[in-house]
């Protein structure tokens, strides 16, 4: 990984491959850090992550954030444990992407807490699923 970080000019950003994917937050904040300019970040989405992911909501809020040309990200998080108050974080539920964007949650292990998650995903994307909202998705 440390291979690839030092190019600061990305713009799109697919890594496809066979074997398991390990990442975990702090990794995904270098990339994100590393690669200020990314509009797409997909990890493994045809493939699968085989296992349960190492990345959290809250550094896909934090991403989110720090990469503001960002429309589409595509990886999996581990959300089985997360609470309601875990989700508001340090913006209190004020945080939201307020412009076109796809994003992929496949292969993201999550528990009893499906209303928790639906609840961050409508706060993060406040515009999704409203009428005239093509340019907005979710899988999840």
């Amino acid at each position: 990984m440390s291979l690839i970080l030092p190019f600061q000019h990305l713009h799109f950003v697919t890594i496809s491959t066979q074997r398991r994917v390990e990442l975990d937050d702090d990794a995904l904040m270098q990339m994100a850090e590393a690669w200020p300019n990314l509009s797409y970040l997909s990890i493994n989405y045809t493939k699968g992550w085989e296992g349960l992911p190492k990345t959290s909501l809250q550094v896909v809020r934090a991403v989110l954030n720090k990469l503001t040309q960002l429309h589409t990200l595509r990886i999996a998080v581990n959300v089985r444990s997360i609470s309601a108050e875990d989700l508001v974080g340090e913006s209190g539920g004020r945080s939201s992407i307020d412009k076109p964007f796809n994003s992929s949650l496949l292969d993201s292990a999550i528990g009893e807490n499906i209303h928790e998650i639906a609840a961050f995903l409508a706060n993060e994307f406040p515009r999704m699923g409203y009428p005239g909202s093509t340019d907005y998705s979710w899988v999840v």
